[in-house]
């Protein structure tokens, strides 16, 4: 994943959720795109309780050649995934 592959993903979708798996196994949720942050290689989440709130409470950070997979989640499941038929 290239930053700037992350960002037109990010941009194209603002109001969607994104989970994020990392080369390690780890899995970070993006819950509102507009509370990153790109820097050349990091990328800046910011987290909330409140998934429409522009203020993070707290920030992850993530080397962006780790991201192994980017998803878009599924709102209406509980687990964000969506259920196959």
């Amino acid at each position: 994943m290239s930053p700037t592959g992350l960002a037109e993903i990010f941009e194209t979708n603002p109001t969607a959720r994104f989970r994020l798996t990392l080369s390690n196994g780890d899995v970070v949720d993006v819950d509102n795109p507009r509370r990153t942050l790109i820097e050349l290689i990091t990328l800046y989440v910011g987290q909330a309780d409140d998934p429409q709130a522009r203020v993070a409470q707290r920030t992850k950070i993530v080397s962006i050649p780790n991201i192994a997979l980017v998803e878009k989640v599924d709102p209406r499941s509980p687990n964000g995934r969506r259920r196959r038929r």
